[in-house]
């Protein structure tokens, strides 16, 4: 169970105002899905990914959850409740429903 924020690894992240996505412990009890944006310090576009109540339950038993932003730039996002794997290359194309904010 976790105990403490779940902090995301991302890829292709940028040095000039990277993303960021911290997920706090209460969400993970969530009974709807949440929408994060992952700007960050990034001033220059923004994105967002959606996780379900799903990927709360899969966080809680102690698995790992991959989103995607497709909308340039593209991203892929991991969490964990442990240490969360490295993240790849986004499989942008794939039902992605996550991408630009607004």
């Amino acid at each position: 169970s976790c105990t403490a924020a779940l902090v995301a690894l991302i890829s292709g992240n940028h040095n000039d105002g990277p993303h960021a996505l911290t997920i706090e412990v209460v969400d993970l009890d969530s009974a709807s899905d949440i929408t994060y944006d992952i700007s960050g310090a990034s001033k220059t576009h923004c994105h967002e990914i959606i996780l379900t109540v799903a990927d709360f339950t899969t966080l809680k038993g102690g698995g790992s959850v991959t989103k995607f932003t497709c909308n340039g730039g593209d991203h892929e996002i991991t969490l964990s409740c442990g240490t969360p794997p490295e993240p790849g290359v986004p499989e942008c194309g794939k039902n992605d429903t996550n991408g630009a904010c607004g």
